[in-house]
């Protein structure tokens, strides 16, 4: 029960069965309060399908990439919370995993992401890339591939594990690097990023990551 000061039709604040009342600026206002008649909007879906994919993905490389490369990145926050915040506004969807930054940061990015092949047969995925160093990069930055397999995710719950694959033992010269994701895969479910840091003993400094969806030879 609110406050009344001056009868329901004069001045009071608080609530009175579905009337508001307060003041803005001075002025002395009495609202009637609605509940949305659709708290369940295709525009909140959506919303929620984004933080959910973004969410599940933090968390599937929360150990080998949010951790050492965006908690060292960020002051006001967790690396967590940023890579989160970050993403939700790149994507599009509870799917697009092609939006996805594992990588975010002005550090000099990979001239260019070439390829990502993969062999069922064998289970190896193949990255290649451009070796050139065109601003402030070095030949001897780190290179930092991340593989996320959605085989067995479920955009509709987000209950299903994302099985993410990183290697970090190549430099920009290497120009290729093969991680083992098992056989029998879909190409369509193997999302593929490369990004740049700098050199091991330097003061960490991250590329933004390129992205490529796996393909076959």
């Amino acid at each position: 029960m609110g406050k009344q000061t001056a009868g329901i039709l004069g001045a009071f604040t608080g609530k009175v069965g579905n009337i508001v009342g307060s003041k803005w600026k001075n002025t002395d206002t009495i609202r009637k309060l609605v509940k949305p008649s659709n708290p369940n909007t295709a525009g909140q879906q959506s919303q929620r399908g984004k933080f959910l994919i973004c969410q599940k993905t933090a968390s599937a490389l929360l150990e080998t990439v949010v951790k050492p490369y965006w908690n060292q990145l960020v002051s006001s926050e967790s690396g967590y919370n940023t890579f989160i915040s970050r993403n939700t506004k790149r994507v599009s969807n509870n799917t697009d995993f092609s939006n996805l930054l594992t990588g975010s940061g002005s550090y000099e990015p990979l001239s260019s992401f070439i390829s990502a092949v993969y062999t069922t047969g064998t289970g190896n995925l193949v990255f290649s890339w451009n070796p050139d160093v065109i601003t402030v990069g070095q030949n001897t930055d780190r290179v930092i591939a991340v593989v996320i397999d959605a085989t067995n995710w479920d955009p509709a719950t987000g209950q299903q594990i994302l099985l993410p694959y990183v290697s970090a033992t190549e430099t920009r010269v290497d120009e290729t690097v093969t991680i083992d994701v098992g056989v029998g895969k879909l190409v369509a479910n193997l999302h593929c990023y490369l990004f740049a840091i700098t050199p091991a003993g330097e003061v960490l400094k991250v590329s933004n990551s390129l992205y490529k969806l796996a393909e076959t030879p």
